[in-house]
C-alpha cells in the first residue's frame, strides 16, 4: 500500500507519490533490492512510499524484510532515474539536506551533510571517491581528502585513476596521478546545497591530452 506521511509537530508535510511516481520508483527499489548485497534482503517488501514537499527530488521507501526486518530508503531523482542515496536502518544525516529528512520522517545520525556533490547522478557529502567518466568509468578521484567542505571552495588532495585506453579501452591500463581537485560554484538543487563545478589540477605528470587544470560542470 503506498500512503503519505505527514508530520504532526511541522508545517511540512510529504506526501504520497502519483501513480507514475510510485511505477518507476517500485522498479528502482526492486533493482537495488535484488542487487548482491543488498542490505534490505532479497525478500523485501515495500510498505510506504512518500515523496518530499520540501524538495520533489527526493523520496522515502519504508521496507521489511523477514531476513532483514525493516529498513528505509532514500532515493534521489536525476536524469529521469531515482538514485539511491542510502539504505539501511539507520540512515547517515548527510543522505539528504535536514528538511528533507525531517520532511520524510527519517531519522538519522551524524555527520550532519553541509554540501553535496554529483556522482555520477548520485549526490554525496564529501565523497571519498568521484567517478569523473560516469559512461565508462575509466576516469575516477580516489582516495580523496578533503579541506573546509561545506565552504565555498574545499579541496582535497588524492589520486586520479586513468585508462591510458591503449590499444583501446577495452584492452588499456589504468595509471596512478597526483591530484588536488577543487570543488566551487556552490548553488541551490531543490533543498539540496550542490556544488556545480569540480577542478582536477595535476601536481606533475599527467594523462596525455589531459590539461593541467581539468574543469568539469556538474548536475545536480
Amino acid at each position: 500500500m503506498v500512503s503519505g506521511l505527514t508530520l504532526a509537530e511541522s508545517t511540512l508535510a510529504s506526501r504520497a507519490p502519483s501513480k507514475a511516481e510510485a511505477r518507476v520508483i517500485r522498479r528502482a527499489v526492486a533493482n537495488y533490492v535484488s542487487a548482491p548485497g543488498s542490505p534490505a534482503g532479497k525478500n523485501a517488501t515495500v510498505v510506504s512510499i512518500a515523496v518530499s514537499t520540501v524538495d520533489p527530488r527526493y523520496a522515502a521507501v519504508r521496507l521489511k524484510s523477514a531476513s532483514r526486518g525493516r529498513t528505509v530508503m532514500v532515493l534521489h531523482h536525476n536524469a529521469e532515474v531515482w538514485w539511491l542515496q542510502q539504505v539501511g536502518a539507520s540512515l547517515s544525516c548527510d543522505t539528504a539536506p535536514k528538511a528533507v529528512l525531517d520532511d520524510l520522517r527519517v531519522g538519522c545520525r551524524g555527520p550532519d551533510g553541509a554540501a553535496w556533490i554529483s556522482n555520477c547522478s548520485r549526490l554525496e557529502s564529501k565523497p571519498a571517491s568521484i567517478v569523473v567518466s560516469c559512461a565508462d568509468g575509466n576516469y575516477a578521484l580516489v582516495g580523496l581528502r578533503w579541506q573546509r567542505w561545506g565552504s565555498a571552495s574545499p579541496t582535497a588532495t588524492g589520486t586520479a585513476r586513468v585508462n591510458d585506453c591503449t590499444p583501446d579501452c577495452a584492452g588499456g591500463h589504468f595509471h596512478d596521478y597526483r591530484i588536488t581537485a577543487s570543488a566551487s560554484t556552490l548553488t541551490k538543487c531543490g533543498a539540496t546545497p550542490v556544488y556545480s563545478q569540480l577542478t582536477v589540477t595535476y601536481a606533475a605528470s599527467r594523462p596525455k591530452l589531459f590539461p593541467k587544470h581539468d574543469r568539469h560542470a556538474l548536475g545536480c
